[in-house]
């Protein structure tokens, strides 16, 4: 029976090369945990990347360092994306860390090397931002929005839209987006706001260029409330002194549209009703923008301007 579990665990990470993968580390230490005995237990892993077999019955025992305050085991070709996982210090589902959920949990892109103690239950901390500012140009465009930082858990800024785990949740109206992550206490955390066009993964579109990060730490169950644009807590910046400007007409329109009085606006893109961008203007340096109209259909349009850090403006417009 061993060896079948072993040969379906094995059969399991082969099939896992052929798509995305790395090789994931994973550290435990149980320096001042008195749960753990190293004269008498051993320290075992199992999660979701191994299909939950039970500890004990695969290869997932971990070695310890010379000490025994540490553990360690690296596994090859996990998938990337979220996996979830335990500790466990005996052959037995009943030598986890603690009884039931929460499981912990991982972000894995490429090869990834996870730091935890023995013991430390996660905790559910909810990102929220309001997206008044940009709203229009959400809900008429193919765009989502993504979180990307350093969460404490697995990989740090992985690109936005590489990791569908960090894709938030709109609300009906998509003026406000959320995302649900199980963090660790002590956790001091940075993260940014990104829009994500037609599911194509970019450092593009982020609710500002640099490095002024938001930061928190993490002291229990939380929900972060956030505004797209806006990191006034720390005096930074605002969105009312970046956010593009424009007015357009005629409207409606036949053959020229115009586009005058641009503030903070580096792009114009025009987007039909289904969404589909039917007009690019990718460096706007004037203050004037005269656009050809006459091949459009009929319909409905909206223009959105994009400034250099992310914020959108849009505005419709109808072609007859």
């Amino acid at each position: 029976m061993k060896k079948i579990l072993l040969s379906a665990f094995a059969f399991f990470l082969m099939a896992g090369l052929f798509a995305q993968t790395g090789d994931v580390t994973f550290n435990v230490s149980v320096k001042g945990d008195t749960t753990f005995n190293p004269k008498t237990d051993t320290m075992y892993i199992t999660g979701d990347f191994a299909g939950w077999h039970e500890p004990g019955v695969d290869t997932l025992m971990m070695a310890p360092n010379t000490d025994s305050t540490r553990y360690t085991l690296t596994v090859h070709g996990v998938s990337n994306g979220l996996i979830q996982y335990k500790y466990f210090y005996g052959p037995s589902w009943n030598d986890g860390e603690w009884d039931g959920d929460p499981n912990r949990r991982a972000l894995i892109d490429g090869n990834t090397a996870l730091k935890d103690k023995f013991g430390d239950t996660p905790v559910l901390v909810v990102f929220k931002v309001r997206t008044d500012s940009i709203a229009d140009s959400i809900r008429t465009n193919k765009i989502s929005v993504f979180l990307a930082g350093d969460f404490g858990i697995g990989k740090a800024w992985a690109m936005p839209g590489s990791l569908a785990p960090l894709k938030c949740t709109p609300n009906k109206d998509t003026t406000a987006f959320t995302l649900n992550l199980w963090l660790y206490k002590g956790a001091n955390i940075q993260y940014k706001n990104f829009l994500v066009f037609d599911s194509t993964a970019s450092w593009d579109n982020g609710e500002w260029d640099g490095g002024d990060n938001r930061k928190d730490s993490i002291t229990g169950p939380d929900t972060l409330n956030t505004v797209w644009g806006d990191m006034g807590f720390t005096g930074i910046r605002t969105i009312n002194a970046v956010q593009p400007n424009f007015n357009l007409y005629p409207n409606p329109v036949h053959n020229v549209l115009y586009i005058d009085n641009l503030e903070n606006a580096n792009r114009i893109e025009i987007f039909n009703i289904t969404g589909q961008r039917v007009r690019v203007i990718r460096e706007v340096t004037g203050k004037k923008v005269t656009i050809q109209t006459g091949d459009l259909n009929s319909g409905f349009y909206v223009v959105s301007a994009f400034g250099d850090n992310g914020i959108v403006k849009s505005m419709k417009f109808i072609k007859r």
